[in-house]
């Protein structure tokens, strides 16, 4: 009789191996940057959001920046070719406020993110409404919580009829 010394442990070891394999042949590549707007731009940065403002398909970038005195945040528009556009006459770029988070979310359903700025210091955080094509406009009094926020995010709340 010939003994089976494949146990149980062996073939554990092996689909761990075949499942890294597999992840590794499909793993992304990066390239380092280092030219254009993005990398170019100095500022004291906090946070970053991945997110599609102009609602072209391609995916944009905020940068918020939150030293003490207050710093303009970065907005760049992705141009589908592999670089970014900086937007700097935008009052979501104009702020000149100590931001350390932001987080995006369509909170008026008419089809874009719109932004909301999380600062610190006691500074006020900040609403911003997009209308679609990234430009956005301030709310103003909308919340003056004059805190030290350093991050927000959305909750979904769905109402049903039983």
């Amino acid at each position: 009789m010939i003994k089976n010394t494949f146990s149980i442990s062996n073939r554990y070891l092996l689909l761990v191996f075949a499942t890294c394999n597999i992840s590794f042949a499909f793993a992304q590549t990066f390239t380092k940057i280092t030219a254009g707007p993005v990398t170019n731009m100095i500022g004291d940065s906090r946070s970053v959001n991945w997110v599609d403002v102009n609602n072209d398909g391609w995916i944009d970038l905020m940068i918020t920046n939150g030293p003490k005195g207050g710093q303009n945040n970065f907005l760049y528009i992705n141009d589908g070719a592999g670089s970014f556009d900086a937007i700097s006459g935008d009052s979501i770029a104009l702020d000149h406020a100590p931001s350390d988070g932001a987080t995006f979310a369509d909170t008026d359903n008419d089809g874009d993110l719109d932004c909301y700025v999380a600062n610190y210091y006691l500074s006020n955080n900040l609403f911003y409404v997009n209308d679609g094509n990234a430009n956005f406009t301030r709310v103003q009094d909308v919340v003056t919580s004059g805190g030290y926020c350093e991050t927000a995010s959305w909750e979904i709340m769905i109402a049903m009829d039983l």
